[in-house]
């Protein structure tokens, strides 16, 4: 079941719907309660309704106001009884001239399908340019290339691979610093080599 993905600031008029899917038996329970969970834990509580084993819900008007990966954390209720299902998380994005889920499955036909682990890519693959890129008050075009290769390439190096070397059976994985493609897109070497 997925849920969103939401810009900043979006406030969606459809219900979302949370069909209870658990290794827990949900059968007797009347109620529920549910809350969001912002990326920095602010906890944001919404009106729901639990019938058939399913939550719907709305997200509140002015609540999506963090980017990141948001949670939706359910609790049944039922006489005097009380369980927590695992949470379901969905994405909120930004527009602030880095890739988000949409610009990058319009340029990486291969994006991973789970908008948390794409998410999670560009975020990681952000963080790292940005810290050996020169800042900039905008992101140019090099940058936003430059994240969209390294979290391609964290993705393949994250790809456990059969290896030999350590006897039959094993595996072995392959960390991805930034590489030179990489580092050439956020700092471009320019002019000629001297060459003495």
């Amino acid at each position: 079941m997925t849920i969103g993905p939401y810009y900043l600031n979006d406030s969606p008029a459809t219900p979302v719907e949370v069909d209870l899917i658990s290794d827990e038996d949900v059968t007797g329970y009347n109620t529920t309660v549910v809350t969001l969970v912002s990326p920095t834990g602010h906890v944001v509580p919404v009106t729901a309704v639990y019938a058939d084993e399913t939550v719907l819900f709305t997200i509140p008007t002015g609540s999506l106001t963090e980017a990141g990966v948001w949670h939706v954390r359910i609790k049944l209720l039922g006489g005097s009884s009380l369980v927590t299902l695992p949470s379901v998380p969905f994405v909120v994005q930004a527009l602030d001239g880095w890739h988000n889920l949409d610009s990058a499955r319009s340029d990486w036909e291969q994006a991973p399908a789970e908008d948390v682990t794409l998410h999670n890519l560009l975020e990681t693959a952000r963080i790292e340019c940005e810290a050996f890129a020169p800042a900039r008050a905008t992101v140019p075009a090099n940058y936003r290339a430059a994240q969209l290769l390294q979290a391609r390439n964290s993705l393949n190096a994250g790809q456990v691979q059969p290896s030999g070397d350590f006897g039959e059976g094993s595996f072995q994985m392959t960390p991805f610093p930034l590489d030179w493609k990489v580092k050439q897109l956020l700092r471009p070497q320019t002019g000629r080599p001297l060459v003495g």
